[in-house]
């Protein structure tokens, strides 16, 4: 038994108000639903009382029916007339969870149930059953958002550190997910009363939270397969699968007013949270933000250091784009001299937030990000036409233009003297 479609939530996220015409459509479509609720009542009960010929084919179609009935009035706020009939009937519908063929279509009802309970509709004795009956079927909390009051934190700390052009406005559903092999049923309400702000979108991320220091957290788990209302999330199965860092997944155009379920199966190889949430993008973060870099100590005794007594080659181009750097920067703990622009570093890694410096490789997440002020003075100073400087070690520096070789040869001699203040001849290592 069909009913009336529900609306997929419009991409622009303004819901709009009806005319006259639509006003008095939706009416009509509220008329039809409480029709076909009733009537699905009544056949459901014909199935249970044994007065009927048990076919479990129509059985599951009248369960996702009347999951679809109990949807449309909930998103549109209404309460259906025969509402005091359904906690009996449930109570009984749960007892066929064991029945390997009924077991997802009274699955998919229950979850539109739990939504019924949170929206109010039946007496609390019957909510807290009905409640319970849920948390046995879906998982003892799956899809309750238990972690929606206690992941701030986590989320807020992801989201400053990896995500800084994207704003999360809330979540609609968060779960926590422990290593091993499971299957993790995530489901979360739309409604048409609910205030999106323009141009957002509902995505999804999963991060592993055993640490939460590098952009690896933003791995998808390999061998997890992710779903929206039955549609495979891009980039987050094993069909086609990121083997990087992302960033998160529009899921928009999969949803629709109601209730929709996300799922999650597969091997997990670590701690994760999976998170749906409503998602903008932030004004761009200026570089006036930053911090300044500061050289450690330490620095300056590590065998690996670019800092060391002698002069130092470096470019004022960009790693990134090879054009010239506007606004110096280097991650808090890089030990060289070389930068990379702030604004084509952040432009990358909003794209694919890998997080690493372009020079030396190791981990720089955006609160890692530290402005040269050396580097902004030279660049102020150093004519448009130098490529590269050399920095001394007792700080002066002097300008390399890209046709100018004079430099080169002296600094050559430099790097290639021996104790003895001789030059070294070559040595053939191969």
């Amino acid at each position: 038994m069909s009913g009336p479609n529900v609306t997929p939530v419009p991409i622009n996220g303004v819901f709009r108000s009806s005319d006259a015409a639509g006003m008095q459509a939706g009416n009509n479509f509220s008329q039809v639903n409480s029709f076909r609720i009733s009537a699905v009542i009544d056949r459901l009960s014909l199935h249970l009382s044994g007065s009927y010929v048990d076919d479990k084919f129509e059985f599951s179609n009248l369960c996702l029916s009347l999951s679809r009935g109990i949807d449309y009035a909930i998103v549109n706020g209404e309460v259906p007339v025969r509402v005091t009939d359904l906690p009996p009937l449930l109570k009984q519908l749960c007892l066929r969870k064991k029945d390997s063929y009924l077991a997802a279509s009274v699955v998919v009802l229950m979850i539109s149930v739990k939504n019924a309970c949170e929206t109010g509709w039946f007496a609390e004795a019957d909510s807290k059953e009905l409640m319970g009956l849920a948390a046995e079927l879906l998982g003892s909390d799956c899809g309750f958002n238990v972690g929606l009051r206690c992941s701030d934190s986590v989320i807020s700390t992801i989201m400053s550190r990896f995500y800084p052009r994207i704003k999360m406005h809330h979540m609609l559903a968060y779960r926590e997910v422990k290593p091993g092999y499971d299957a993790y049923l995530i489901d979360f309400l739309i409604g048409k009363d609910m205030k999106f702000p323009n141009e957002r979108t509902i995505n999804v991320f999963v991060v592993q939270t055993d640490n939460i220091e590098t952009s690896s957290c933003l791995i998808t788990p390999p061998n997890v397969n992710f779903f929206v209302n039955g549609v495979g999330v891009e980039k987050r199965t094993n069909t086609f699968l990121d083997p990087g860092p992302q960033i998160p997944t529009a899921v928009t155009q999969f949803l629709r007013y109601g209730s929709n379920v996300l799922q999650a199966i597969g091997e997990f190889n670590g701690n994760y949270i999976i998170v749906v949430g409503v998602m903008t993008a932030a004004s761009n973060p200026g570089s006036n933000c930053l911090k300044e870099y500061e050289l450690s100590a330490p620095a300056f005794v590590d065998s690996d250091s670019e800092i060391i007594e002698g002069p130092s080659r470096v470019s004022i181009n960009c790693p990134i784009s090879f054009k010239r750097i506007k606004t110096p920067v280097k991650g808090h703990l890089c030990k060289h001299f070389q930068c990379f622009d702030y604004d084509n570093y952040v432009d990358i890694n909003s794209r694919r937030p890998s997080w690493r410096c372009p020079h030396c490789n190791q981990s720089v997440c955006f609160t890692d990000i530290r402005v040269d002020q050396k580097i902004v003075f030279i660049l102020k100073e150093v004519d448009t036409s130098a490529s590269e400087i050399i920095v001394s070690s007792d700080g002066s520096w002097t300008a390399v233009s890209k046709t100018d070789e004079s430099i080169r040869d002296p600094e050559n001699k430099i790097l290639d003297k021996g104790d003895d203040g001789k030059q070294q001849p070559m040595m053939d290592l191969t």
